[in-house]
């Protein structure tokens, strides 16, 4: 296996302590370390650089391996609606035909696509690709290749699939920096040399973004938007020093970046940096965290950190690293504000194994309705679609035991208990309640939510679902 395409892989990394108690530091600390997936992920990542997978990804245009091929058997109908991050709608409106789908722009950052029932003979050609994420085809065509390549690899037989979900994993991190690098350097992303791993499979965003900057095939211009967005002062200096003075000014003049202009007006013409002002310039991810969070005020640092972690725009590391740079007391109020979202951050990869320690350290601040809303998520958005690679079935009872009296009965009293309660009781042995799980739901519909798609189904359409076996693939 070629060595460029796993930079970083084999080094493990330390945390910064975050929080109070030694156990929770070990655990922080150790995450890129025991990881049992480090050497699957070595393999994944040469399956990811392989030309013959690359080359299925660009003729679909459209990431399709965010979800695998069972969890949208489980979700399609005819009337599933998809709420779509901006970017990726894009990524479809250019080969979409106007009868295959209607589209309706939601917000600045996301939008909906609902799928028509009929095709005209003439759309047949792109029934395939437009259906997606209906295509249930495409996703399996892509899952049979990843097998072959698995099965080429020195990897034992009953790791195949689960180095199926690694791969799957690793693209969706790919979709993400590409998302949230659009369209400074996203056509560079699937250049195989470009990406830092680290051990525990997550880009290094920093040190991908150095190599991008320093890369001269690059144009200058984007070199140097993608130094201001990751407050590289340093790499802005050089950058600009060699600029052209034509090359300046016109960049000045059609730059639309808030982040560029402010950078550029402290280089051009040494106005002072308003760090509130970049931290609250960018328009998803905040790129430059590391450069601008130090030096924001301690009500700064309390106000931005608490809106990043609810919206979920922070990367594990940088959050953190934020936790890190602020006082018991800031930490506190974010532990008080935000404890629910910090653990959703812990039913992502590859975080999961390491949820219920952080749930231990964090109970004193989760109420009961939040404690509801992460049993909901995990049976609804995990367990129901059989979400790769993990148990959430024990995870679900385990957290269930550890929770409060009062916990427990807000829960028991609820229209909830009735579905948590039948994965509570199932018995392994038996197939899978799904149908029963769904009917369960007192709602007319649910939802699931991966990589900025959100998929929206409707009981009333769920005939098609039987019982079955699927769900202990993963156990």
């Amino acid at each position: 296996m070629n060595d460029a395409c796993i930079k970083s892989v084999g080094n493990t990394r330390t945390w910064p302590m975050v929080f109070k108690s030694s156990s929770m530091l070990k655990l922080v600390q150790q995450i890129s370390i025991i990881l049992p997936h480090i050497a699957l992920i070595k393999v994944a990542i040469a399956i990811c650089n392989d030309p013959e997978v690359i080359a299925l990804e660009e003729e679909l245009k459209f990431p399709i391996s965010l979800l695998p091929s069972k969890a949208l058997e489980t979700l399609y109908n005819e009337s599933s609606w998809f709420y779509l991050s901006w970017p990726l709608i894009e990524k479809l409106l250019p080969w979409m035909k106007p009868k295959c789908a209607k589209i309706k722009r939601r917000s600045q950052n996301e939008g909906e696509i609902s799928c028509e029932s009929y095709w005209d003979s003439a759309d047949k050609p792109y029934e395939a690709k437009v259906r997606f994420p209906l295509c249930i085809l495409s996703s399996k065509r892509w899952e049979k290749l990843i097998l072959k390549k698995a099965a080429n690899c020195s990897i034992a037989k009953n790791l195949q699939k689960q180095l199926v979900d690694v791969v799957r994993y690793l693209f969706s991190e790919i979709e993400k920096w590409k998302q949230d690098h659009d369209p400074i350097v996203s056509s560079y992303a699937r250049i195989p040399s470009i990406f830092h791993w680290k051990s525990c499979g997550t880009i290094d965003w920093l040190k991908t973004a150095k190599t991008l900057i320093r890369d001269e095939s690059i144009h200058i211009a984007n070199r140097f938007i993608l130094a201001c967005y990751y407050c590289l002062g340093d790499e802005i200096e050089r950058l600009w020093s060699t600029m052209k003075d034509y090359e300046k000014q016109c960049f000045a003049e059609i730059s639309s970046s808030v982040i560029a202009k402010i950078w550029t007006s402290w280089i051009a013409r040494g106005d002072s940096l308003n760090y509130n002002r970049i931290a609250y310039g960018y328009p998803d991810s905040p790129l430059g965290v590391r450069g601008f969070f130090t030096k924001l005020t301690p009500t700064k640092k309390q106000e931005w950190l608490t809106s990043a972690v609810r919206f979920r725009t922070l990367q594990y590391d940088d959050l953190c690293y934020c936790l890190s740079c602020i006082d018991e007391n800031v930490k506190e109020k974010l532990f008080e504000a935000c404890s629910r979202q910090i653990l959703e951050y812990f039913l992502e990869w590859p975080m999961q194994p390491f949820f219920l320690q952080m749930a231990a350290s964090l109970w004193k601040y989760l109420d009961e309705k939040e404690f509801q809303y992460l049993l909901d998520v995990i049976v609804y958005q995990r367990i129901l679609v059989g979400w790769c690679g993990f148990n959430y079935i024990e995870l679900l009872r385990e957290f269930w035991n550890q929770s409060t009296a009062v916990c427990k009965e807000y829960v028991m009293m609820s229209s909830f208990y009735p579905s948590l309660k039948i994965i509570i009781d199932y018995d392994y042995k038996k197939p899978f309640p799904k149908k029963e799980l769904v009917q369960s739901n007192e709602q007319d519909y649910l939802f699931f939510t991966s990589l900025g798609i959100r998929f929206m189904y409707f009981i009333g359409k769920f005939q098609h679902l039987t019982e079955d076996n699927e769900i202990n693939d993963i156990l």
